[in-house]
């Protein structure tokens, strides 16, 4: 039995070509997208990032997210529960 913990998964892969086969497995998210702006917007941006990442780890620079506000980031994150 094949069981998948989540589906960030799929994208663990060193290969730009299998990035860009897993992103046409979102036909509904192309077809969406295709119609709003004329292109595959979302595949085009993620191979951007993914080309951004490559060029990083292969230069050995830091990759900088564009992500705004950035993963982790305390001004997103929920506030202390309080203690009762």
């Amino acid at each position: 039995m094949f069981h998948m913990a989540n589906d960030s998964n799929l994208f663990r892969t060193n290969d730009e070509l299998d990035v860009d086969y897993i992103m046409e497995t979102f036909p509904i998210v192309k077809r969406k997208d295709v119609k709003e702006h004329g292109d595959y917007r979302t595949k085009l941006q993620i191979l951007a990032v993914y080309d951004a990442m490559q060029r990083a780890k292969s230069t050995g620079e830091p990759y900088q997210t564009l992500l705004d506000p950035p993963p982790a980031d305390p001004r997103v994150a929920h506030p202390p529960r309080e203690e009762t």
